[in-house]
């Protein structure tokens, strides 16, 4: 009978430690085990809003395990480093990708002062369950949010899903049209559309899956620093389309200014079942202002395509990495962000793998542009400088 109640449990010790370095409950057979992560990432944010960001070293964070039995769930966990003193932890109902009603209050015991690390203790946390609920907790519809002071609608969130779980598959992110460069005149009305297409994703334990985009200007994608900026944007129908004016104010958000400058933005798909996730990795894509004067590049018959530049930033000497299908011979020039000539000299490349160094140390900081041309064939490419 006490095994049958849930009242046995077994502990794995180290030889190093003396305290229990993992624990888990005996349940029978027939007793569903679900459990969720809490992370920052898993808080729903609206289509456009900004990702969680601006922790310190430790990230806020929490697991849970419930069982439910019959009627009855019982929840249990444990949460660290929140960024403010605990307001409320509750028990909601929705999917994962959607802010759903609270159906249960928790009750947690702290560890610590300010109210940032504690537990979720069984005993204290059993409620009895609706058919409806019940449907929704197999469904993987029922989630735990915890809400600061800081962050009252909700700092770290979990779905609670049926284990073992695991991550669904990671996404891949198309363009439509596929460029790598996206040209934008402040004065037009930017209703030029882009496209992002995210493949289909599979999830093994049968958990729905939520996709959304994120837009950052910065390869870590992250909201940390002044200047650091992500936001998100709800895939429908496993695809996104954002505006050039959307693009624009994003970055203008950020700091930019696109009358005088070029930014690298990047781009990647994030797949999650609410508790788990995955990313795809990073695309980039330049953002170019059209300026008054300046004759826009256009492609040429033959060969033609990008340069690839090393380091991104630079510092000091740049590198450009192409490849050729043919012999090269005509002019590199170097144009700043106004498209004025910094620098120019002949060329003559042999066919295939070429790297051409660039004596950049006098350069100011800003983004320049280099051009290979040869007749009607174009390579091109842009860099950054930071001092």
């Amino acid at each position: 009978e006490k095994i049958d109640s849930g009242a046995y449990y077994v502990e794995f010790l180290h030889d190093n430690f003396s305290q229990p370095t993992m624990r888990g409950r005996i349940v029978r057979e027939d007793v569903h085990v679900l459990e969720a992560w809490l992370r920052a990432e898993n808080e729903v944010v609206s289509s456009g809003g900004e990702i969680p960001g601006g922790f310190d070293i430790d990230p806020p964070r929490g697991g849970i395990v419930a069982t439910l039995d019959g009627d009855e769930l019982t929840i249990g966990g444990t949460f660290q480093d929140l960024t403010s003193s605990l307001a409320a932890a509750h028990l909601h109902r929705g999917p994962a990708g959607v802010n759903g009603d609270v159906i249960r209050p928790l009750v947690p015991k702290f560890i610590g002062p300010d109210n940032v690390n504690g537990r979720f203790n069984a005993a204290e946390n059993r409620f009895s369950l609706t058919s409806e609920e019940i449907d929704a907790a197999l469904a993987g519809e029922l989630y735990i949010n915890l809400h600061t002071a800081e962050n009252p609608s909700g700092e770290i969130r979990g779905q609670l899903l049926i284990a073992s779980n695991v991550a669904p598959d990671t996404p891949v992110v198309s363009y439509e049209p596929d460029r790598a460069t996206l040209a934008i005149d402040p004065e037009s009305n930017g209703t030029e559309v882009q496209r992002f297409i995210a493949e289909p994703v599979r999830d093994d334990n049968g958990n729905d899956v939520a996709l959304t985009l994120q837009l950052s200007n910065n390869r870590r994608f992250n909201n940390d620093a002044p200047l650091e900026r992500t936001v998100e944007f709800s895939l429908e129908e496993n695809r996104v389309e954002l505006s050039l004016n959307q693009i624009y104010a994003f970055m203008t958000d950020a700091g930019g200014n696109l009358e005088v400058e070029d930014f690298l933005l990047y781009t990647r798909v994030v797949a999650t079942d609410g508790s788990l996730r995955t990313e795809s990795e990073g695309r980039e894509f330049w953002v170019r202002p059209v300026l008054a004067g300046v004759e826009e590049p256009k492609d040429a018959a033959g060969d033609h395509g990008a340069v690839s530049v090393v380091p991104m930033p630079s510092r000091g000497t740049t590198t450009l990495l192409l490849e050729l299908d043919g012999t090269m011979s005509g002019e590199l020039i170097i144009s700043d962000a106004r498209g004025r000539t910094i620098e120019s000299r002949t060329i003559a490349l042999e066919a295939g793998e070429q790297r051409i160094d660039l004596q950049t140390e006098h350069f100011a900081s800003g983004t320049y542009h280099v051009t290979l041309r040869d007749g009607r064939r174009e390579r091109r490419g842009s860099f950054t400088i930071i001092r």
